[in-house]
């Protein structure tokens, strides 16, 4: 996509609308095209678009749906961009206090990525906390029947480096529905 194309410049006007209106969330479409669209100087356009949506205050989860995976009788695959301002997802903890090495749940009930070196403190009632491994195993969507190992750094650990249930079933449902 040459540097002036005026398809290009449409998401400069979105960047400041972006910051202008400061939106909770929101939700772009764009052609899937988008993905390998390449700028004038060879680099890949959508290489810049996250940085740029970052710069205006959002984790942005871009998707390459296809409609009739969603029931409509037409293939169109296009790329979505769910926008979520980050201060949503880390600034507004129950007890209003300001995000922790971006370790806090939100009012939303989102959590950030779990780790191996450590956990999400929780702003409860009593106080402070941090999760304990089941609540982080949870998170992961394992049952509450799944055995963790009996010392908590090996369980965090494991958590940790564990990949989410639900993910796994969706894709593996996706690939057995293709068959």
């Amino acid at each position: 996509m040459a540097d002036d194309d005026d398809r290009k410049n449409m998401f400069l006007y979105l960047f400041a609308i972006l910051r202008a209106k400061r939106p909770s969330i929101f939700l772009f479409e764009n052609v899937r095209e988008i993905l390998t669209a390449k700028n004038g100087d060879g680099s890949k356009f959508f290489d810049v678009l996250i940085p740029n949506f970052a710069d205006c205050g959002y984790c942005v989860m871009p998707m390459l749906l296809n409609s009739s995976d969603f029931g409509s009788p037409q293939q169109r695959k296009r790329v979505y961009f769910l926008g979520v301002r980050m201060a949503i997802i880390y600034g507004d903890t129950p007890s209003g206090h300001a995000r922790q090495q971006d370790k806090l749940y939100s009012k939303l009930g989102l959590c950030p990525t779990l780790t191996t070196l450590s956990t999400p403190a929780f702003d409860a009632d009593e106080g402070w906390r941090i999760l304990t491994p089941r609540e982080c195993a949870r998170l992961q969507r394992f049952p509450d029947t799944f055995v963790l190992p009996e010392r908590d750094n090996a369980a965090y650990r494991q958590v940790g480096n564990a990949v989410t249930v639900d993910v796994v079933s969706a894709i593996l449902w996706k690939i057995i529905g293709k068959m």
